[in-house]
């Protein structure tokens, strides 16, 4: 009993790791696959990445920093693989990347085993097993949820779906999210295209009205890669595909490509990790600010939400987008590390998608005002060398869209407002997106469970939560004090973003809020639990989770049920109820636990 409590991490962690062996066993060996593919992805981002920050050049970090930041250094690393292996050995792709894929994590594993040395750390040499258990069982939850029966309606609207299969995984989990637009498919045609041999050039657009310049693929290379090991698929020799009719217009079929189920399983798998990791960003952030225990509380808790669980699911690499822009303001807010991976997150978060330009942008801003400080002249060399940084890491894109594919990007024009509009409705409708933006106004909602749903999946304050409210009174309360903190690395990229969009739009928050919505939630909830009498504060948190499991399981779950919400012994609906109540537990415990590094920062109102 004694070994049980004292290496509880490693049991909980050995348990996770058993979960596909379970399944398998339960006779869901379709689900056990999926759980050990994402399993394997997540280590193969770890080992590397690990190995690569182990190096002496990153003595300065933190053991908890290396570890966190691996995943990022992987993701890049992967993606300049899959470029290596589709321009050089392509008709022996799939036997390439198996050797890349063994060869590195083999030899990084084996530096990590004999070479370095183990850090001398007491308080935090449990956090990496604690973050493993938390981001895994994230992970198994989500390849259950979308395991669940759920159906798709027969008629389904033009504009979001460009694809009518509803036996389609990728329609399936358009439904499950709200109707979103086919972006999910973006990254995973991209793949096909790679991995098929099929020509950009010759088979324009991408999907109906989007060019592969239109979308950055980081991701998309990633799941190239993993996808040629995993699921390769036959190759094309002409590099052209058929027609279909969309709208009355003849595109290229990429369609088809969604027909394989499997084949989009595992390109799920791979992309549901890519997003489940902002739990590493968001935790680091916070960490800095409140010690472990209410950077665990924040992440657990932000777990339940149902735009957490809605972001991570669809396959737009939004979150990793997200995961990245966090690390680099975790960057920009420390102490100097070493001087390479800041422009590295900030290049990835735009090559994860282009939305990210305008966080980069000001990201840069903050960073010269703040090595202002230490002199004018000296500011300018330091931003110049980001910049040039930056530009070399993201400018392999633009020479390929430019140079090589030659295919221009449509994607702000898109979003441009027609020039028959009048200035008064220009101004109008970008007014009406900052206040839909900054209040919890959502219209045209037939019931209360849509209207919750609708909140909760689409909005700002709604995937916020109640503690949005504490997160507008610390920005008010702190502006003077980090007036450049709130003002640059949160404020003005909204604001910016929301300029382009010349129609009333009301879902802001998934287009791109995704690096801001943690942060302002995770310290609302914070100051909301510092600043209330226990009994009040823990039973706003608990009523705030309550209607995140209704939501969640009663309103963007039942809407889409096939079998019996309540059936628990038939399915594994009860599994997920009880993972969601271990996080809800352990949340609370931490987010009210003392410890000393409560007061790290004196950041309380």
């Amino acid at each position: 009993m004694k070994w049980l409590i004292k290496n509880k991490y490693t049991v909980l962690l050995l348990l996770i790791l058993l979960a596909p062996v379970l399944f398998y066993i339960l006779g869901k060996g379709e689900l056990a696959s999926n759980i050990s593919i994402s399993f394997v992805y997540f280590f193969s981002l770890l080992i590397p990445g690990y190995a690569i920050l182990s190096l002496p050049y990153f003595k300065k970090l933190k053991e908890i920093e290396k570890f966190c930041f691996s995943f990022g250094i992987s993701v890049f690393l992967y993606a300049v693989l899959a470029v290596i292996s589709t321009a050089l050995f392509f008709d022996w792709l799939e036997f390439v990347n198996w050797g890349f894929l063994i060869v590195l994590n083999a030899v990084s594993l084996l530096y990590i085993v004999f070479k370095v040395k183990r850090a001398k750390i007491s308080s935090n040499s449990d956090l990496p097993k604690k973050l493993i258990s938390i981001l895994l069982s994230f992970i198994v939850f989500l390849q259950i949820f979308v395991s669940l029966p759920f159906f798709v309606e027969e008629n389904l609207p033009d504009g979001a779906y460009v694809f009518k299969n509803g036996d389609s995984l990728h329609v399936k989990i358009q439904a499950l999210t709200g109707d979103l637009p086919a972006d999910n498919f973006v990254p995973y045609a991209f793949s096909h295209f790679l991995l098929r041999g099929i020509s950009f050039q010759e088979n324009r657009p991408l999907l109906p009205w989007q060019e592969v310049s239109n979308r950055t693929v980081l991701a998309g290379l990633n799941s190239t890669f993993f996808m040629s090991i995993f699921h390769m698929p036959e190759k094309d020799d002409d590099g052209l595909i058929g027609k279909f009719s969309y709208l009355g217009v003849q595109w290229p079929d990429v369609g088809s490509f969604g027909e394989d189920n499997m084949s989009y399983a595992v390109f799920l798998d791979i992309s549901m990790v890519m997003n489940s990791l902002f739990v590493f960003s968001l935790f680091m952030l916070m960490y800095r600010f409140f010690g472990e225990n209410k950077a665990f509380a924040v992440v657990l808790l932000f777990l339940i939400f149902p735009y957490a669980v809605n972001q991570a699911i669809f396959a737009w690499p939004k979150f990793l987008m997200s995961y990245y822009l966090l690390l680099a303001a975790y960057l920009l807010l420390g102490e100097k590390k070493p001087p390479v991976l800041l422009p590295l997150f900030l290049a990835m978060a735009y090559q994860s998608h282009p939305s990210a330009m305008v966080y980069v942008g000001f990201s840069i801003v903050y960073f010269f005002a703040k090595e202002w400080q230490f002199g004018i002249w000296l500011a300018f060399v330091k931003t110049a060398k980001l910049c040039l940084g930056v530009l070399l890491l993201v400018a392999p894109w633009f020479i390929w869209t430019k140079l090589i594919v030659r295919i221009p990007s449509d994607l702000i024009k898109q979003n441009l407002v027609s020039e028959n509009y009048t200035l008064s409705y220009q101004l109008k409708a970008r007014l009406d997106n900052f206040f839909t933006l900054v209040l919890p106004w959502v219209t045209s909602a037939q019931t209360l469970k849509i209207k919750l749903l609708k909140e909760m999946l689409f909005t700002f304050t709604g995937s916020v939560g109640i503690f949005f409210i504490f997160s507008y009174y610390y920005a008010t309360r702190y502006f003077r004090k980090h007036f450049l903190e709130i003002t640059l690395l949160l404020l003005a990229p909204l604001v910016f973003l929301i300029l382009p969009w010349g129609n009333p739009m009301g879902s802001f928050s998934v287009l791109f809020a995704q690096p801001v919505i943690p942060v302002c939630f995770a310290f609302g909830i914070i100051i909301f639990s510092s600043k209330n009498k226990f009994v009040f504060s823990i039973g706003c948190v608990v009523l705030q989770m309550a209607l995140c499991f209704y939501v969640l399981w009663f309103g963007m779950y039942n809407l889409n049920l096939q079998a019996n919400l309540y059936d628990l012994p038939n399915s594994n609906i009860g599994i997920l109820w009880l993972l969601q109540a271990l996080w809800i537990i352990t949340a609370l415990y931490s987010l009210y636990k003392k410890s000393p590094d409560d007061q790290r920062y004196n950041l309380r109102c």
